[in-house]
């Protein structure tokens, strides 16, 4: 089940926090903790891969090996307003390393 993150629970620092305010002031955002079968993350990482095939060029079916989404536990979207604008995540490799 995704977990929404209001910017009100986001951590700052205090130096950064005027910063940060100014920011959302400016900008309304919200992070979602997911997976990696939320459909959001899913169009972001294929408008992602559409990009990297044109500046890889042949060399892309490489890097395409190693861009795997499936079975990826830890996953943040971004959103500004209702549309989903950035990603990241953590992915395990093995027991020992993420």
């Amino acid at each position: 089940m995704a977990k929404v993150i209001r910017k009100s629970q986001l951590f700052c620092p205090k130096p950064l926090k005027a910063i940060f305010e100014i920011y959302t002031l400016t900008m309304p955002f919200f992070l979602k903790r997911t997976n990696s079968i939320d459909l959001n993350f899913i169009e972001l990482v294929r408008l992602l891969d559409a990009e990297l095939a044109k500046i890889n060029g042949n060399e892309d079916v490489f890097y395409a090996q190693f861009n795997k989404i499936d079975k990826i536990k830890h996953v943040v979207l971004v959103y500004d307003e209702i549309t989903p604008v950035a990603c990241g995540v953590i992915k395990q490799f093995s027991a020992s390393a993420m």
